[in-house]
């Protein structure tokens, strides 16, 4: 459509050096000048006779016909309409964009709602975060509630008792998959009981409880670990081997627990392939409020140096990607948000994972690639209890203070000189920098 004006002019106006005569009625313009939707001019009375109108949002001359009313009732051309408004899938209103909720359908479908309806008929994905459909969501047994995808790539439905549980807290063979209670007896056990009697801290440097899995895919003779009281094997379907997890773990004790871990996988030969990951949960239990945003925040900041003490796939994979929350959401939800609240609207598949508290108390560290190595094992411990600590201990405020504006190299010397005050994890780690990414602190 042709675009329109009103133009004010006068007998020696700057638009038209003498008054122009109306192109229907041929008399002269005295008044307003309106132009058609081919340019032509128009007195008033013509232009309405014509059935025009102006958009009052952009001024251009349309037919009456052609508005759209957008949500406040006003009548817009179709142009403005379509910039700035949207139609709801559900009952075919106008809504303002802001206010347009997509729900996905499956990859790639989706739709668009307005908010009423979407309140109405919506849910949020417990897993991944999307909106979807009530009909299309399934309960899981913890009273999350997930779509439909992520029931298909992380999710099982018991054969015993028909929960639908995550493949973390499964076990499944070549009969069928089950939850932990379920689950046939056999080959799987649980960790017979961890203690830490000496309570000594020195090689770890951290009083912080802490939790480990570790994914494999060929781990021959494991049954060994039954001896142990620190581990526990179950099945995972993401590896080919057996994911292997700590009781609780605590000082220098739980580091020997690792050791006696790596002894078996090398004498076995066991191996942790591509797909395998290993993940480290840090006790939340006795932190407050502050120290919770404070470590939230901490990693935040610093989340482009730890990505580079792994393997490059680490950061994309579906089970292990980027955070997807931002310090300045930290910072807001600590102003007017319980932790408890804010940690449940993650996604457990972020590699820095605070939705774990919510479940477990803990911050679950999934970042690493898998390992069969005792002394990667070890220092990535080392490595995050500490900087938890010293998260904690500095508060939200002393962490701003110090991360923000910093480049990645000036992020890695506080975490080296500040936190962990090691020179040997110091140089680890700045050559698996080097290893993975070509970058050495």
């Amino acid at each position: 459509m042709a675009t329109a004006t009103i133009i004010q002019t006068g007998l020696f106006g700057d638009t038209y050096p003498v008054m122009p005569d109306c192109s229907n009625c041929e008399c002269v313009i005295t008044g307003k000048i309106y132009k058609g939707l081919a340019d032509e001019t128009f007195c008033k009375d013509c232009f309405e006779d014509a059935d025009l109108v102006i958009c009052p949002n952009c001024g251009k001359t349309v037919e009456r016909s052609d508005l759209v009313k957008n949500p406040n009732g006003d009548g817009w051309c179709e142009s403005c309409a379509d910039e700035d408004t949207f139609e709801c899938d559900n009952c075919n209103c106008r809504a303002w964009n802001d206010d347009c909720v997509t729900v996905w359908r499956g990859r790639p479908g989706s739709a668009s709602l307005c908010s009423d309806c979407a309140d109405d008929l919506t849910t949020c994905c417990d897993d991944c975060g999307d909106t979807i459909y009530n009909d299309d969501s399934i309960a899981v047994v913890n009273g999350d509630t997930i779509c439909q995808l992520c029931y298909e790539d992380r999710y099982i439905t018991c054969e015993g008792c028909g929960d639908v549980v995550h493949v973390d807290d499964s076990y499944c063979n070549d009969n069928g998959c089950y939850c932990t209670d379920c689950q046939p007896c056999g080959e799987d056990f649980h960790p017979a009981g961890f203690r830490d009697r000496s309570g000594c801290v020195t090689e770890i440097g951290s009083i912080r409880c802490y939790g480990i899995e570790l994914e494999t895919d060929e781990c021959d003779g494991y049954d060994e670990l039954r001896q142990t009281a620190a581990w526990g094997a179950k099945n995972d379907c993401t590896v080919s081997g057996k994911e292997f997890y700590s009781d609780i773990l605590g000082g220098d004790a739980g580091l020997e627990a690792v050791r006696n871990w790596g002894k078996v996988a090398k004498q076995n030969g066991w191996r942790a392939g591509s797909d395998a990951g290993y993940h480290v949960h840090l006790d939340m239990r006795r932190e407050e409020k502050d120290s919770l945003y404070a470590i939230c925040y901490a990693y935040c900041a610093t989340e482009s140096v730890w990505l580079k003490f792994v393997e490059a796939h680490r950061s994309n994979g579906p089970y292990s990607h980027t955070i997807r929350w931002s310090l300045a959401d930290v910072i807001s939800a600590a102003g007017d948000q319980s932790f408890y609240s804010w940690a449940g609207q993650g996604t457990r598949y972020e590699w820095f994972n605070r939705k774990a508290y919510i479940q477990h108390k803990t911050f679950e560290i999934r970042a690493h690639q898998g390992t069969c190595n005792e002394t990667e094992v070890i220092n990535w411990v080392k490595a995050h209890t500490r900087f938890a600590d010293w998260a904690a201990t500095k508060g939200l405020a002393g962490v701003r203070e110090a991360f923000d504006d910093k480049n990645d190299s000036e992020l890695f010397a506080i975490i080296a000189c500040e936190a962990w005050q090691d020179k040997e994890l110091c140089d680890y780690y700045s050559k698996k920098a080097e290893k993975y990414h070509g970058v050495r602190f």
